[in-house]
């Protein structure tokens, strides 16, 4: 989750003006002073993460309070969320029955669920 997503999504999903009055309680790093050397370090070495692999991964991004805020949100609007069951082989498909028999790995299935809320 990028920081700009994490902000948007609880702007969005917040309802009081005093649970926006401090956003640095929900994350890890000091917002506050982009000059910090913690912040420059992230953005250097995740700039250099996306133009070699196309991602960045920023860990321990949500604080312990952030991380619940989310998961709260998330809970409740969990009913609004679109979701799918799917069966997908380790290929993500549906396997392949002309060269490989039912039993052969190829054609192992597993039933997994995928969703998002937007």
């Amino acid at each position: 989750m990028t920081f700009q997503t994490a902000v948007a999504f609880v702007l969005w999903s917040t309802t009081t003006y005093e649970a926006l009055a401090d956003i640095s309680t929900w994350i890890t790093l000091p917002i506050h002073n982009l000059n910090d050397p913690s912040v420059q370090s992230m953005v250097s070495r995740c700039t250099r993460s996306l133009s070699t692999s196309g991602i960045f991964h920023i860990e321990n991004f949500l604080s312990a309070e952030g991380l619940a805020l989310v998961q709260e949100k998330m809970r409740l609007i969990e009913d609004k969320r679109n979701r799918k069951l799917r069966t997908k082989n380790v290929f993500q498909d549906s396997g392949d029955l002309i060269h490989f028999g039912r039993e052969h790995a190829r054609n192992h299935e597993t039933a997994y669920s995928i969703g998002f809320i937007g």
